[in-house]
C-alpha cells in the first residue's frame, strides 16, 4: 500500500522538460508573418505561442527551452512579459530559413536524454486538452499525440499506424493509417539518448529532413504509445485558411 501511495505522489508531482520549436519563417501565413514570427500570429485575441504556454499546466513544468530564429527577439520579449514561474532558456537557429524544425530539435538534443515534451509552435489546442495530455503520460514509455484520422481531406501531417495503442509504422507516405501526428511528442530518457546519438552521427542529413521525419526512424523501434485526441481539439496553423478555420472551431 505504501509503495502504491509513493507511486501516486511521484506521478502527481511529476514535472517535464518542455521544448518548443519556434524558429520558422511561416511563409504560407504571409502577410501576417512579414514583420511577425508565426508563433506570435493572433488567433481569437491571443498569440499562438501564448495560447500554448498558458495551456500547459505550470505546475507540471520543470524547464522551458524555446528554439527561435525568424524575428526571434519578438518571441523573447513576449515570453519574458509572461513572467512564467519556471526556468526559460532560448536557443537560436541561425539557419532557420534553410532548414526544417528537425534542425531546431538538433540544437537542443542535449536536453532529450533528460526526457522531454516537444511541441511545434504552430498548433493551437482547445482549453483543457493539454492539461489532459499531461495527466496521461506513461512513466517509462514515449508517446506521440495524434489526431483521430480524418478522411475529409489530405494533409501534410506525419501519419501513424498503431495497434492497441502501440505505434507500428510512422511515415509521411502511409497509405493506411489510424491517425496523424499533431504533437506534442514525449521522448523518454532512454529514447532521448538514442535520438541524441542518432543526431550526433547524422547531423547533416537530419538538418535536411522534414519535421520529425528522423524521429519516425527511431521511435517505432520501441513500444511508443499513440495517444489520439479528437479532430476539433487541436489545429495546425499553416495558412490563412487554417487560421480562419481554427478561429471558427476553437473553443475558449
Amino acid at each position: 500500500m505504501g509503495r502504491v501511495l509513493l507511486w501516486m505522489v511521484v506521478v502527481f508531482n511529476r514535472k517535464f522538460h518542455i521544448v518548443v520549436l519556434a524558429a520558422g519563417v511561416g511563409r504560407r501565413l504571409k502577410p501576417l508573418t512579414i514583420y511577425n514570427p508565426k508563433p506570435l500570429v493572433i488567433i481569437k485575441g491571443q498569440s499562438i505561442l501564448e495560447r500554448l504556454l498558458n495551456g500547459i499546466p505550470k505546475e507540471k513544468v520543470k524547464s522551458l527551452s524555446i528554439v527561435i530564429g525568424y524575428h526571434g527577439h519578438l518571441i523573447e520579449s513576449c515570453v519574458s512579459k509572461m513572467n512564467l514561474p519556471y526556468v526559460v532558456k532560448f536557443y537560436r537557429n541561425s539557419n532557420y530559413s534553410r532548414t526544417h524544425c528537425s534542425s531546431s530539435l538538433a540544437i537542443v538534443r542535449g536536453i532529450l536524454p533528460k526526457g522531454a515534451m516537444v511541441f511545434n509552435s504552430d498548433i493551437v489546442f482547445n482549453r483543457g486538452v493539454l492539461r489532459g495530455i499531461f495527466k496521461t503520460p506513461p512513466e517509462k514509455t514515449s508517446f506521440v499525440v495524434t489526431k483521430e484520422r480524418c478522411t475529409a481531406k489530405e494533409s501534410d501531417l506525419q501519419k501513424i499506424l498503431s495497434s492497441n495503442g502501440i505505434i507500428k509504422k510512422w511515415s509521411l507516405k502511409l497509405d493506411k493509417y489510424t491517425s496523424e501526428v499533431i504533437g506534442p511528442i514525449y521522448i523518454n530518457c532512454s529514447d532521448g539518448k538514442l535520438i541524441k546519438k542518432y543526431i550526433d552521427n547524422n547531423i547533416d542529413s537530419v538538418n535536411k529532413m522534414p519535421c520529425f521525419t528522423f524521429l519516425s526512424k527511431i521511435m517505432v523501434n520501441g513500444e511508443t504509445v499513440d495517444l489520439p485526441i479528437h479532430q476539433n481539439d487541436c489545429f495546425e496553423i499553416d495558412t490563412i485558411s487554417d487560421l480562419k478555420s481554427a478561429s471558427r472551431l476553437l473553443q475558449d
